[in-house]
């Protein structure tokens, strides 16, 4: 059995039950998804800074290791906080 095709159904958003589908996935599926693993690409990122920080110190290369720096300390313990506010009906 499949879902039907046909576009003029009330009880969507969009009149069909895959296009609902499609902008819901786009839309906030993904975006939460991106969300919920953000901390742990950041982590990935300012690991590899540190690793390249220590790497071009043994080079010598000052540039690198302040740059590699900075991207160590805007990537380390960042997150992304997201705050649902539900606003009550007031009687």
């Amino acid at each position: 059995m499949t879902a039907s095709t046909a576009t003029g159904n009330p009880n969507t958003m969009t009149e069909n039950v895959y296009s609902d589908r499609n902008i819901l996935e786009k839309y906030y599926v993904q975006p939460m998804e991106y969300f919920y693993h953000y901390r742990s690409y950041a982590s990935e990122v300012a690991e590899k800074a540190k690793e390249n920080v220590l790497l071009y110190k043994e080079q010598a290369q000052t540039y690198e290791v302040r740059k590699n720096s900075v991207i160590y300390n805007l990537y380390y313990g960042r997150s992304i906080f997201i705050s649902l506010c539900l606003k009550r009906k007031r009687r």
